[in-house]
């Protein structure tokens, strides 16, 4: 019996898993701070809206920190199960170590990234969008690069 091995793309899902619990963490601290138990402070939101007194105001920008780490915990989650699967398939098919070494680093380093931009004054920090169209274009060439490299054995 073979044994399978994927040490890069294991590497990078080791990395990547503590990344996501810093963002987890990151999350239960600023919702204990917040005292919103669950969800981004939206719910809290409209419940302040609804019982709005007149002549007061409703501050919008009250749980901006909740709801910026809510998105950077969820973004993370959305994109590194796919990107981490792409990888072990073209591990698993023999390409390079070191290319899956550097698109797997470049990944990594969008996805931290986009969670400081996500994480600045109105989530718009230019980690921001360089993160997003970075994570975008790992995975797009980790799609293309599958497609590629399976392509002769599956015409067959």
């Amino acid at each position: 019996m073979s044994t399978i091995s994927i040490p890069v793309t294991a590497t990078f899902a080791g990395i990547l898993g503590v990344v996501y619990t810093a963002l987890n963490l990151n999350v239960v601290k600023v919702r204990f701070g917040s005292r919103v138990l669950i969800g981004d402070g939206s719910l809290e939101l409209l419940r302040e809206v609804a019982h709005k007194k007149e002549g007061t105001t409703v501050d919008f920008k009250k749980f901006n920190k909740l709801m910026s780490a809510v998105r950077a915990h969820a973004n993370f989650i959305e994109y590194v199960p796919i990107q981490l699967i792409l990888a072990a398939l073209l591990e698993l098919q023999g390409v390079d170590k070191l290319k899956l070494k550097v698109l797997l680093s470049v990944f990594t380093l969008s996805r931290l990234l986009h969670t400081t931009g996500i994480t600045k004054s109105n989530f718009l920090g230019a980690g921001r969008p360089i993160g997003t169209f970075t994570t975008f274009g790992t995975i797009l060439i980790s799609a293309i690069a599958n497609i590629y490299v399976s392509y002769p054995a599956f015409r067959k």
